[in-house]
């Protein structure tokens, strides 16, 4: 009997076909189980804790990473005011050991020639620079190390400002070639003096400078410009800030237009961030700059302080709770989304 070629040779041949379709199938499935067997990373932990404060004493101890080196770290911490000495460790193997920077004074630990004792911070720029501001009765003293911690640079003035309080750094880029680092914290004991309490003797005000001034790159760090008071001077709206960070997008919104929007600006900026809570505790905010040239106060151009700032309102947590006072502490991730916690 004569057959029919179309229905039983190659690929037209019912049997082929189903045998060919099985292997198909059986070789996608062996894929897909070796896809789905791939180890999955482990959760992130902590390691056993490393002691970092070896030859020294001191409180609110800060720690800050430097871009340039992955395994170098610094950490900071006060010792008092009467003994005119803070330190500064740092760690050269990812914070397996820590120990003084090479600039300080031998069996003592101080590292720098200007008056301190008081609050710190360290800072440190994408290049590598390192900044340090200790605070004193009178002012900052802020300092900078071109060399990692061996020899530092010093004012005992870094603000055009007095009565000041609990400092926090955060950068831009590298300040002395075209960035800025931003320092924010309080004046203290500010008008008017009934802030929460018929016995406070002054209201908090959150103040921002920037640095370094026009034609002022050596002196990056060390000298500031004018504060940009964030905080309403007269509405008791500061209680204690945490950190600044600098948000990684560059964006176009401005200063409020008044009309329950923002202005855009012509070119985009990155803006500065800074948490806090008012003088009762029970409200959280934030305040948010950028950077303008320095000149007269023109919103969204210019302003002596070098910053255009507006406070906003994050949480307000009513008359009936309180916040514990203890820093609130933000973060900005890669994309710019903000995140704040607090106490």
């Amino acid at each position: 009997m004569k057959k029919n070629p179309s229905s039983q040779s190659g690929l037209f041949n019912p049997r082929a076909f189903v045998a060919f379709t099985l292997c198909s199938v059986g070789a996608l499935l062996v894929m897909a189980s070796f896809a789905a067997a791939r180890p999955r990373p482990a959760p992130l932990t902590f390691g056993h804790p490393i002691i970092s404060g070896i030859g020294g004493v001191g409180f609110e101890q800060g720690l800050r990473l430097d871009p340039s080196n992955v395994n170098r770290l610094y950490t900071s911490v006060p010792g008092s005011l009467s003994s005119d000495t803070s330190w500064i460790w740092h760690s050269l193997d990812g914070g397996k050991t820590f120990k003084w920077v090479v600039g300080a004074t031998a069996l003592e630990g101080k590292v720098t020639t200007c008056f301190g004792g008081g609050d710190t911070e360290t800072g440190v720029d994408s290049a590598g620079h390192l900044y340090f501001a200790d605070l004193t009765l009178a002012n900052f003293s802020t300092s900078r190390s071109d060399d990692q911690g061996a020899t530092f640079t010093c004012s005992n003035t870094g603000v055009p400002d007095a009565v000041v309080d609990r400092q926090w750094y955060a950068f831009d880029g590298d300040p002395t070639n075209g960035g800025s680092i931003y320092l924010a914290n309080d004046e203290f004991a500010q008008s008017p003096a009934m802030c929460g309490s018929p016995t406070n003797f002054g209201q908090n005000v959150l103040v921002m400078y920037r640095s370094p001034l026009p034609g002022g790159e050596a002196a990056a760090g060390i000298e500031f410009g004018p504060a940009n008071k964030i905080s309403n001077p007269l509405g008791c709206d500061e209680g204690i800030m945490g950190n600044n960070e600098v948000s990684p997008v560059a964006t176009t919104l401005g200063q409020p237009n008044g009309s329950g929007g923002f202005v855009i600006l012509p070119t985009p900026v990155k803006h500065v961030f800074v948490v806090h809570d008012d003088a009762l505790l029970n409200r959280i905010l934030v305040g948010r700059c950028f950077p303008v040239a320095f000149g007269p106060p023109v919103p969204n151009v210019s302003d002596p302080s070098g910053l255009n700032c507006v406070d906003l309102p994050v949480a307000d947590l009513g008359s009936s709770n309180k916040t514990g006072a203890n820093f609130p502490t933000m973060a900005i991730d890669k994309a710019g989304n903000l995140y704040a916690v607090w106490e």
